[in-house]
């Protein structure tokens, strides 16, 4: 091996970096993301890890490389990933406010109408309707346009 190459190091022999970052909300952002997908002993590695959600080998060996490539987290913005059936990488993720996080999630149902795509909860929203009377018309079979009608 040559002089100027150095190996690798991964695992507790990695070298540890410095960026003065411990407890921010990027450090706890990567932190928690990492023991999702990575360690089976978290209690979210079931919805992650266990599904094949894994983090890029750049972000997992480098908060450095994560924090390069999202920039700072805006103040209540969560990490998020924009395809939930895929990993944490640069390609697949942003910092995303609260609400738009709880409505990527697979537990979201979707409704089309009019050419419009949303949540059940961005629709009530947007009608003027609790989210949980919308929800029970729906699930009953109402057709979405009696189901959007404020008073039926």
């Amino acid at each position: 091996m040559s002089e100027d190459k150095k190996p690798e190091l991964t695992g507790s022999k990695r070298k540890r970096e410095k960026h003065g970052m411990h407890g921010s909300r990027e450090y706890t952002a990567w932190k928690n993301m990492l023991k999702r997908c990575h360690s089976q002993s978290d209690k979210q590695y079931q919805n992650y890890g266990a599904r094949g959600i894994f983090v890029c080998p750049e972000w997992r060996n480098s908060f450095g490389d994560f924090l390069k490539d999202m920039g700072p987290c805006p103040e209540t913005f969560t990490l998020e990933r924009t395809d939930n059936d895929k990993g944490y990488s640069k390609e697949n993720c942003r910092w995303a406010s609260l609400m738009d996080n709880a409505n990527n999630k697979r537990s979201c149902r979707f409704v089309e109408y009019k050419g419009s795509r949303l949540t059940i909860t961005q629709w009530a929203r947007k009608l003027g309707l609790d989210s949980s009377t919308l929800y029970y018309r729906l699930k009953r079979g109402w057709s979405v346009d009696r189901a959007f009608k404020p008073k039926v």
